[in-house]
């Protein structure tokens, strides 16, 4: 699953509660965390490279809206399996472990 920050998502359910598009401005001013517009705009274009958000020039501003809906990218979301993830939740590492003789030997542990 696309892994997406705390301001990402709540940018995107901005966006899906307002299909005909938004302007950064007003998304900032939306937003419960009221960030900067600036802030809004750097994350809209990160979005944006990850294929999530279009944009539309409008005069001097971008009107930004979804590429698909919420309900789209919950269900291509769900269909893409969890990297990183393991039964236990351990990520298993490899470590060298020194012999008294010298020698050595690699050992699978879980941290």
């Amino acid at each position: 699953m696309m892994q997406l920050g705390t301001l990402e998502r709540s940018i995107m359910q901005a966006l899906w509660e307002h299909p005909g598009g938004v302007f950064a401005n007003h998304l900032a001013a939306i937003l419960p965390s009221q960030p900067a517009t600036t802030t809004v705009l750097t994350v809209l274009v990160r979005l944006s490279h990850k294929g999530m958000v279009a944009r539309e020039r409008i005069g001097r501003a971008h009107l930004y809206k979804a590429t698909a809906t919420k309900d789209a990218f919950a269900a291509e979301a769900a269909c893409r399996p969890q990297r990183g993830r393991r039964p236990g939740g351990g990520r298993a590492t490899l470590r060298r472990h020194r012999h008294p003789a010298g020698g050595g030997s690699l050992a699978r542990s879980s941290r």
